[in-house]
């Protein structure tokens, strides 16, 4: 079994922006630093690529990783959500659920919309842990489908639901003012989780002698099951500070089948949003146009500069591209520095953004430049 950092299923959208590259950004780096494998995880299924054919769907996640490869960043493994084996072992980890009484079949209210966007039990609603509730507005009193603008409608129906109760399951958060907020989703876990769907799409279990559709959701939240089998042991996961909920939902879930699924630690990284410099003019600030423009390494430091880890949400000024290169431009004489990084906290302290602004002006200035593992990834020297 082969010690992991992964990160959690990422939905590739049109154009990949700075935000969306921060996550494979990070597990590629500490992956580097700690000497774990590296497996980022991709979402292929699901409403965001609705009405998309197969082979486009397909050509958004060629396309990503050759984006991936453009900046240097290559991986040990892609986790696919579409994956034959994923999907064919779905079925017996509904069967492992079931026979532990995790998994039930119930006659309950569901409120659902036109669109088949919102499906959610009603007695949910109201909690913070219906997953839907995002897609939910409250109109004169009525309830609304953001997507479609339908009012929800009530049904009574057998569905299929999953007994929550999370707390227990050991994450450690990395910041550690993150512990608190994992703990007590964790703890605060308890309602039943709504996991079949009227829809007709989507992967299918025999389960309480019936067909059931299952929600996507719930299908990539066997991730960790999923990874163990494909021989990576789940040490860290790297998430954005929007992904707390579905990162305790999927690790319990994992752990619910009954597998030896290990205690991880978490790194959860900001919400960066760039503006400034290159934001204020008419150039698109996607990954692919900045390394067209401006080459892979300068697209990293800008990455890097997003990782200030005392900070939940930051905005971050597009113009460290520009120091970059004008930096670059100094034939600097490196030197290395012979720090091994042994841990996620050491990881981390070296690659806080805030050192970033400092050590372009290290290059700038001095003759010789004194390089720690994590420099030499953001300039290319040990990809």
């Amino acid at each position: 079994m082969k010690p992991a950092i992964i990160c959690l299923p990422i939905t590739i959208p049109a154009d990949v922006k700075p935000g969306l590259a921060l996550t494979p950004f990070t597990v590629w780096t500490v992956s580097k630093l700690l000497a774990l494998s590296s497996v980022c995880s991709i979402n292929l299924t699901g409403m965001k690529y609705a009405g998309m054919g197969s082979n486009e769907v397909t050509g958004r996640f060629t396309t990503f990783k050759k984006i991936m490869d453009r900046l240097g960043m290559r991986f040990d493994s892609y986790w696919l959500d579409n994956e034959q084996s994923h999907v064919k072992s779905l079925q017996g980890y509904c069967d492992e659920l079931a026979s532990s009484h995790c998994l039930r079949s119930e006659h309950l209210e569901i409120l659902s919309c036109d669109c088949g966007a919102v499906e959610i039990l009603k007695d949910a609603v109201s909690s913070k842990w219906a997953t839907e509730r995002k897609l939910i507005k409250d109109v004169d009193g009525q309830l609304q489908c953001r997507l479609c603008h339908s009012i929800l409608k009530s049904d009574a129906s057998q569905v299929l639901v999953l007994n929550s109760g999370f707390n227990g399951n050991p994450i450690t958060a990395f910041p550690t003012f993150y512990q608190k907020e994992v703990d007590s989703l964790q703890a605060e876990y308890n309602q039943p989780v709504l996991v079949s769907r009227k829809r007709k799409l989507g992967n299918k279990v025999w389960l309480f002698g019936r067909e059931w559709t299952l929600d996507t959701d719930f299908c990539w939240s066997f991730l960790f099951r999923s990874l163990q089998k494909a021989g990576f042991d789940s040490e860290v996961v790297v998430i954005s500070n929007r992904s707390i909920k579905p990162l305790v939902l999927s690790y319990g879930i994992s752990r619910k089948t009954g597998a030896n699924i290990k205690p991880i630690s978490a790194i959860v990284t900001p919400f960066a949003t760039i503006k400034g410099g290159l934001a204020s003019t008419s150039h698109q600030i996607t990954i692919p146009s900045l390394v067209d423009r401006y080459g892979a390494t300068p697209v990293r430091f800008l990455l890097g500069d997003c990782l200030k880890w005392e900070q939940k949400d930051l905005v971050v000024d597009s113009s460290i591209i520009f120091w970059t290169m004008k930096a670059l431009e100094k034939a600097a004489d490196y030197t290395e520095t012979a720090a091994k990084v042994v841990s996620i906290r050491e990881a981390l302290s070296m690659s806080d953004g805030n050192s970033i602004a400092s050590f372009i002006t290290g290059m700038r200035r001095s003759e010789k430049v004194s390089l720690t593992p994590y420099q030499k990834l953001l300039l290319g020297k040990d990809t």
